[in-house]
């Protein structure tokens, strides 16, 4: 047992820390998307927008926060191999982290990852899946 998954408030350490060790699906998917994890959170660090990281233990699991789009906000995750391999109990404990966030706007994840588990791991989180057209898949979170 490596202990219990705890989330709080991350700072710019704790961001490039989650880089250094990001996992290759996570990797893979801000390739598909065309996006870079590492300018994501430059420009979370410069502007001040809350993020939070996860922990088991000693391991980092995730870097985790929400764009603002005006009507709706969308949450983006950098996950490490740990938080892939912990299973479930750290999926659980973001969706609990999930149910105290009130952003006054609806939540959405968006998604082109191409791997299998992925979809379920949305839907654990507390995430619907509300649009599909074989590649993008966008999810509203339903508290």
């Amino acid at each position: 047992m490596i202990g219990p998954v705890v989330i709080r408030a991350a700072d710019k350490h704790d961001a490039h820390a989650v880089l250094s060790q990001m996992s290759e699906q996570t990797r893979s998917e801000f390739e598909v998307l065309g996006e870079s994890p590492s300018a994501l959170v430059d420009s979370v660090v410069r502007n001040g927008y809350p993020m939070y990281v996860s922990s088991a233990g000693d391991r980092l699991l995730t870097l985790f926060g929400f764009s603002d789009f005006g009507t709706y906000a969308s949450m983006w995750t950098i996950a490490t191999d740990a938080y892939f391999n912990l299973g479930p109990s750290g999926v659980l404990r973001t969706r609990k982290f999930l149910q105290g966030i009130d952003l006054g706007k609806p939540l959405y994840l968006v998604t082109t990852a191409p791997h299998p588990e992925a979809d379920r791991w949305f839907e654990l989180l507390g995430f619907e899946k509300v649009r599909d057209d074989g590649t993008r898949r966008e999810f509203l979170y339903r508290r």
